[in-house]
């Protein structure tokens, strides 16, 4: 197994032993009654800091891209995206540790949802501020003009 295949391994089994306590605070906000003017849910997270909190959290956008109501963190203080011994080790610096294991939340998360999503409004992914995002759903790329677009036709 070369390095690569040994972090993508660890990081999968550590993201897979937080599936039953994920799923069910992902349902549970997901699936919240939300105020009328909500026309899409974003997903982000913020891979700099995947070996101190778990860093994924969503929140309801109104048709100009505008945050309606509180964002939720997800496993907040009770998990993380990788272990620091695995995100934080010399030996996996050369693979770049922080985008493989954003590609691996980014698939996790778009299985998680499928289990425990919502389908009431488009809920789309990103890392942090991007521009670019993911139809959480179909796993399509899309960027934030196109998102504003479609909330407002």
């Amino acid at each position: 197994m070369n390095l690569e295949e040994e972090y993508k391994e660890l990081v999968t089994k550590h993201l897979e032993s937080l599936i039953p306590q994920f799923e069910k605070e992902l349902s549970d906000v997901a699936n919240q009654t939300f105020p009328k003017g909500v026309k899409f849910l974003q997903i982000e997270y913020d891979s700099p800091v995947f070996s101190e909190d778990f860093s994924v959290y969503m929140f309801a956008m109104n048709k100009e891209g505008n945050l309606v109501g509180d964002v939720y963190w997800f496993l907040k203080n009770k998990a993380v995206v990788v272990p620091a011994e695995i995100y934080e080790s010399e030996k996996y610096e050369e693979i770049e540790p922080w985008e493989t294991a954003s590609n691996i939340l980014e698939s996790w998360l778009i299985n998680r949802w499928e289990n425990a999503g919502n389908r009431h409004y488009p809920t789309y992914l990103a890392h942090h501020d991007s521009y670019f995002m993911r139809n959480i759903e179909t796993g399509a790329d899309i960027n934030w003009d196109k998102i504003i677009e479609t909330a407002n036709g």
